[in-house]
């Protein structure tokens, strides 16, 4: 007998993640994930048990059509950009966004699929009037969410 799988919609993932589980078997606050690119290990990150889940279940799936941008996901953007901005971000996300800062447009392209919307931003950040493009958009994604009923 023959078990034949339907084509992927999507192109196969060309970096993916695993959480390296402890020789204990014991779940960790802080897990190690491990990243590989065309199944290549390329180096380990500790990341909070939630985020590790969360990074390797995102990269398993096809990648979004269009970004999600927020108030708050400009907001962590423009504070990596402009460190005047006052604006708390997490440990995670400041890490994340450096990440993708010092990507390559490939690197960022695969991250995307899991991160659209950070990427996007800090491309606009990476642009011309940048931070000022982040500022505006920011106050524009601020009045949008106050305007809801």
């Amino acid at each position: 007998m023959t078990i034949t799988h339907p084509a992927p919609t999507h192109p196969g993932p060309t970096v993916t993640a695993t959480i390296i589980r402890s020789p204990l078997d014991i779940e960790h606050a802080v897990e190690l994930v491990q990243f590989f690119h065309h199944g290549m290990p390329q180096g380990i990150l500790p990341l909070p048990r939630v985020a590790a889940l969360e990074l390797t279940a995102r990269l398993d799936e096809p990648p979004t059509n269009e970004p999600y941008l927020t108030a708050d996901v400009v907001a962590d953007v423009l504070a990596a950009f402009d460190p005047k901005f006052e604006h708390t971000v997490d440990q995670w996300t400041r890490e994340l966004i450096t990440l993708i800062m010092c990507a390559s447009t490939e690197q960022r392209r695969q991250i995307s699929g899991a991160y659209a919307a950070l990427v996007a931003a800090v491309s606009i950040g990476d642009g011309e009037d940048g931070t000022g493009r982040l500022r505006r958009l920011h106050e524009e994604l601020l009045a949008q969410t106050s305007a809801r009923p």
